[in-house]
């Protein structure tokens, strides 16, 4: 194939069709620093994607930008907030090198543009991983870098359940993870949703009903606090005090004011079941008629 020919230039466009084809998200340019001739000198192209880890688990992995000139070699750069100036460095070396091994470069750039290009994707997006996480473990040697990776996982895990179907056990609708809401169940290895308008509805009239006891996630098996089974009457207080569905959790779903109205309730009824077991841990404040709770007290 001879560069600036019609057929050069045919077959060039085909490629690139094959790359977009293959890479949705590849964003590239054609430029043109020449004026004569019809083949462009240079390409210009990103592209996004997601590194494959063990564990079925993906990280948002940073772009790679891709610079083609004039069809002699490949010009990389790795953006990224925490990939280190180092581990870009060996990524490209590794690449690089890669392609020097696996590519016959005695054909025409040209003519193995397409296969440089997958051989260079695939790398970055199935083997990137073994070389970033050796053992699956990625070691933080600052508090600013365990907490710039705990919000990736954080981002990655709501990416993907706003992409994965849910059923919501009042409606009996599956919906997409970004119409539903997940439940603070409290055994951790559960996982219940709700679609949005479910749990406003179910948690609105569980409030208005003065059904205290039934703001909870609705799936989960439901077992009455028993208070003579607490030796620690520390513990006996975190318990009873402690919500079945975090206060903070239900501002993001139903009114403020209906919210502070369960609060309200919900701390008066404890403390009305905690006097009734404990003579004397709770009394009523005379100026504002809200409950007192005792941090000691004898246990009968």
């Amino acid at each position: 194939m001879v560069p600036g020919s019609k057929m050069a230039l045919t077959q060039f466009e085909n490629d690139l069709e094959i790359l977009r084809d293959m890479y949705p998200e590849l964003e590239m340019k054609s430029v043109k620093v020449e004026e004569e001739g019809e083949f462009p000198q240079r390409i210009n192209g990103k592209l996004l994607f997601k590194i494959s880890l063990l564990a079925d688990v993906n990280i948002d992995s940073p772009y790679i930008a891709v610079i083609i000139r004039t069809f002699d070699g490949v010009v990389m750069d790795i953006k990224s907030l925490w990939i280190s100036t180092d581990e870009k460095k060996m990524l490209i070396d590794k690449v690089l090198r890669l392609v020097e091994e696996t590519v016959d470069m005695s054909i025409e750039f040209a003519d193995s543009f397409t296969s440089i290009l997958i051989l260079i994707f695939g790398f970055l997006i199935d083997d990137t991983a073994i070389l970033l996480f050796p053992n699956g473990i990625r070691k933080c040697l600052t508090q600013d870098q365990y907490d710039l990776f705990k919000q990736i996982g954080e981002e990655a895990t709501l990416q993907k359940v706003s992409r994965s179907n849910y059923h919501c056990c009042i409606c009996m609708e599956m919906e997409k993870g970004v119409r539903m809401i997940k439940l603070p169940c409290e055994n951790a290895n559960v996982e219940h949703y709700l679609c949005r308008g479910c749990a406003k509805s179910y948690f609105t009239a569980m409030i208005q009903e003065n059904r205290i006891s039934s703001v909870r996630c609705p799936q989960c098996e439901y077992k009455e606090l028993k208070l003579e089974d607490f030796k620690s009457y520390k513990k006996m207080l975190k318990a009873l005090f402690t919500p079945l569905i975090p206060v903070s959790f239900l501002k993001e779903v139903i009114d403020t004011e209906l919210c502070e109205r369960y609060e309200k309730m919900f701390y008066n009824q404890a403390a009305t079941r905690l006097s009734k077991y404990c003579p004397y841990a709770c009394v009523t404040c005379r100026r504002c008629d809200s409950w007192c709770t005792k941090k000691t007290s004898m246990m009968r």
